[in-house]
């Protein structure tokens, strides 16, 4: 072998290390890389679970909050609720870090930026169409008073006897599961009162699920087999507005116009919810008092909102005894359920919006509990 092909072999040789060097060197290079984007990923998966359980965590606070608002107006005043008072107050954005002690005195980049905001509004300001059935059985008064609301939203009023049918089979449902002594309430789908409580270890979204009625996790009940054999739909638990949708006739235009005037409340016994007069929309409170006609209805809502509100049904009665107002349970002048939106943003990355059901009453151990927690 020549002096010349042996420096070729040497130099080809030396092409082909540097080669496999480069090509190892590459293969380091899209591994390292691939594991830093695969950690780069974990750790952007972890931030965003711990701020959204840090939205859910300031949420359950803001909902511990507005309990204890309610309570002290209950106690307060036990028989006015009206939007003038304090629980009434639209709660604007507000930094929550405003209310840290250190950040007075220093800034900490490395805090989250969390914004509230929310309101608190009337439940028994909406009809609860739970009234429309008691054990299973239509009510005519009360199916007369649903009927009138249909006519005052100009929603086919032919809805009103499908939907108290539907409501009173719903309460039909736990008799059929074989146990009629347990039969539920008008409205209430399982136990509210073992609802989440915040400071309890309460979570959003995991809280009470009205909507399950009474079920022991042995599978169908022998009410339910008869039913399915008798080719029977399985009833359908009533619980929030949109459960509705399920009636033939409902669609989601008529809900629009319904959503802000109805509701689904647990009842007390066989009694009905009433509607508070200080809060009740014109075409609800038409609707409960015969003969009031929307115009006056309104006239009448617009005063209340100018600060002229009822301390009871007999102060209302004495001062617009312009207005036939029948002897019913009906009608109140304070109110036990409230509804609570409320909105938690962190850092802009994690938003949480929901709507909270909160009932209220000396009966309740603590004053307040949540009935039922919806993310929207």
């Amino acid at each position: 072998m020549s002096a010349r092909q042996a420096v070729s072999q040497r130099r080809a040789r030396r092409g082909v290390a540097v080669l496999t060097a480069l090509l190892l060197v590459a293969l380091a290079t899209t591994i390292v890389s691939s594991l830093f984007w695969q950690q780069q990923v974990q750790i952007r998966s972890i931030e965003n679970q711990r701020l959204r359980l840090q939205t859910k965590w300031i949420m359950l606070g803001a909902l511990d909050w507005t309990q204890l608002i309610l309570r002290e107006d209950l106690k307060a005043s036990p028989t006015i609720d009206h939007y003038g008072e304090v629980w009434a107050t639209t709660l604007q954005e507000t930094r929550i870090n405003n209310f840290n002690e250190r950040d007075k005195n220093s800034k900490h980049d490395d805090e989250p930026e969390a914004v509230l905001q929310g309101r608190v509004t009337d439940a028994q300001a909406r009809y609860n169409l739970a009234n429309l059935a008691t054990d299973g059985k239509l009510s005519k008064d009360e199916l007369q008073v649903f009927l009138r609301l249909l006519e005052n939203l100009q929603i086919n009023p032919s809805l009103a006897r499908a939907t108290a049918q539907a409501v009173a089979q719903s309460q039909r449902q736990p008799q059929q599961a074989g146990d009629p002594g347990k039969g539920q309430d008008a409205g209430k789908g399982g136990d509210p009162g073992k609802g989440a409580e915040p400071g309890k270890g309460a979570e959003p979204g995991k809280g009470p699920d009205p909507g399950k009625g009474v079920d022991d996790g042995k599978g169908p009940k022998a009410g339910d087999l008869q039913a399915v054999e008798r080719g029977e739909k399985e009833p359908v638990s009533f619980n929030y507005v949109e459960d509705l949708l399920s009636i033939p006739g409902y669609t989601p235009e008529i809900l629009a116009k319904l959503r802000e005037h109805v509701i689904f409340l647990p009842r007390i016994g066989n009694s009905i919810t009433p509607i508070n007069v200080n809060t009740a929309t014109p075409e609800v409170l038409a609707a409960r008092i015969p003969g009031l006609g929307l115009s006056l209805a309104k006239a009448l809502a617009a005063d209340v909102k100018r600060g002229v509100y009822f301390k009871d049904i007999p102060d209302f009665r004495a001062r617009r005894q312009d207005i036939q107002i029948p002897d019913t349970p009906g009608l109140a002048t304070a109110s036990n359920f409230f509804i609570v939106y409320g909105k938690v943003s962190v850092e802009q990355r994690a938003t949480l919006e929901s709507l909270t059901l909160i009932e209220r009453g000396q009966h309740l151990p603590n004053g307040a509990r949540i009935i039922w927690f919806r993310e929207l």
